[in-house]
């Protein structure tokens, strides 16, 4: 009687995604798609909760109260016109704290944005004052930015 045999890796075809360790020469095959989507939504997902997000205000929520959590961030965002230019904040209480002021682009050659960051440290209510500086004398003097925050 004669037997006939098949190969190994024919017993066990190699499907899309599955590794055969019984073909010879197998070839490890590209992981499908949908675990390359699953793996990336990870990426992004851990990604974001890293990241910390201020909410910015403007001149457009000049004298408004807002609400902020503990240990978050807050930016105000001023434009100035011409030589004018915004002035060290001052705080009502100690649970905001400033943190910096930068220039920030798109630069526009009528006046300078600056951006002020600030950190909720503690419970409570503040009010942050921006004044105006470097207003030519001619000029009556524009009203300081002011924005009450409410912390919890």
């Amino acid at each position: 009687m004669i037997a006939v045999t098949s190969p190994p890796h024919a017993e066990a075809p190699c499907q899309r995604g599955v590794l055969s360790s019984d073909r010879p020469g197998a070839i490890r095959e590209r992981i499908p798609g949908t675990i390359h989507a699953v793996l990336l939504g990870a990426v992004i997902f851990l990604a974001a909760g890293c990241s910390t997000t201020s909410a910015i205000y403007t001149e457009a929520d000049a004298g408004k109260t807002v609400p902020a959590r503990v240990g978050s961030e807050l930016d105000i965002e001023l434009g100035s016109i011409g030589p004018s230019s915004y002035g060290d904040p001052s705080l009502s209480s100690n649970s905001v704290e400033y943190l910096d002021v930068s220039v920030v682009g798109p630069y526009n050659p009528g006046g300078a944005t600056q951006r002020y960051r600030f950190r909720i440290t503690g419970a409570g209510e503040t009010t942050i004052t921006i004044p105006v500086v470097d207003e030519p004398t001619e000029v009556t003097p524009p009203l300081p930015f002011t924005l009450t925050v409410n912390a919890d």
